[in-house]
């Protein structure tokens, strides 16, 4: 492999770099199969690319030398051995669509990886932002410079939500947590006076369905004190779920909600899932939940099916992302 010539090892095994990585060879490799949807990003960060910034010259390239499986969606899925770009791949899409702006050669850092784990840990801690460890006293900084902190209680003031706020923000992820909560201030308020962040369901309390109530509060902001009765009644149904709704052919925003978590449709989405639905589809579901609510709309179960939120072309939580950095311009 063209990439592997003069690349020097490191003191660290399964590494190496390279200082003279052809960017032709990195252009023709696939994205990780749990990339997130970095070709929307493109247009966002074409200023920052222009600006041919040193450190845009760094690319980290996984090498998969066996055959890795995993169980999605009750089926056996494949990654084939390979080299797949780990960190870069909005840099690599901006150069497929500007080829005049690529440098003929840049740095590659090589990772060997071996199983389904270490390729998740190592994506989650290139596309991090910040440390994990240190995201949360990060937002907890940044609730106490806006005064965001007195108007907060339990769990809202531990700044545990750093992903939720990665994944909901829809201007630039590389923004600051400060940013970011700004963004958000009155809308982590409302979810806490809510009691949202209490739940201790597990259904409930993680980052997708976290991201879910942030863009959707930040969407109806005209309308808080309706949303903060939603996120009331959803915050007593985590605790005391009223099974009579599912008995119900036809079901509101609430009842689809709760017949999820009571029987849980892979179809519809799951948690437990590497790829890069993981995030997009559940949003998209609590989306539709959320608004359907809102709007006093339901459903017959036997219409119901993930395509009302979710396909492979289009989904709920793109078009919302899209709608909100448009409402809310940076």
């Amino acid at each position: 492999m063209e990439l592997l010539n003069g690349a020097v090892a490191t003191p660290f095994k399964g590494y190496k770099i390279n200082t003279h990585a052809k960017l032709k060879d990195i252009l023709g490799f696939e994205p990780i199969p749990i990339q997130r949807n970095h070709l929307k990003r493109v247009k966002k960060m074409t200023k920052i690319f222009e600006m041919d910034l040193k450190c845009q010259k760094v690319f980290t390239i996984a090498f998969i030398p066996v055959k890795i499986e995993f169980e999605e969606y009750g089926k056996t899925k494949t990654i084939v051995p390979g080299y797949y770009v780990l960190d870069g791949n909005t840099r690599c899409e901006y150069h497929r669509q500007n080829p005049s702006t690529a440098p003929p050669e840049v740095i590659a850092f090589i990772t060997t990886i071996n199983n389904v784990d270490d390729l998740l840990n190592e994506y989650d801690g290139y596309d991090a932002q910040d440390a994990v460890e240190s995201k949360p006293h990060k937002i907890q900084g940044a609730l106490r410079m806006i005064g965001l902190d007195k108007k907060l209680h339990g769990k809202a003031l531990n700044g545990g939500y750093g992903m939720a706020l990665d994944h909901a923000y829809p201007h630039d992820n590389k923004d600051t947590p400060l940013e970011k909560v700004a963004f958000f201030g009155e809308e982590i308020v409302t979810m806490s006076e809510s009691n949202i962040f209490e739940t201790t369901d597990k259904y409930f309390k993680n980052a997708q369905f976290y991201a879910s109530c942030l863009m959707f509060a930040k969407k109806h902001s005209a309308r808080q004190d309706d949303v903060k009765k939603l996120f009331r009644d959803i915050s007593r149904l985590a605790d005391n779920p009223q099974y009579g709704m599912l008995d119900k052919q036809k079901k509101n925003g609430m009842g689809i909600l709760l017949a999820q978590k009571v029987v849980p449709n892979e179809k519809w989405f799951t948690f437990d899932t590497i790829t890069n639905e993981r995030f997009p589809k559940p949003i998209s579901f609590f989306l539709f939940c959320l608004s359907s609510e809102m709007a006093f709309k339901s459903y017959d179960s036997s219409v119901l099916k993930p395509s009302m939120w979710y396909t492979k072309k289009s989904n709920l939580y793109d078009v919302e992302l899209e709608s909100l950095s448009t409402q809310f311009p940076k």
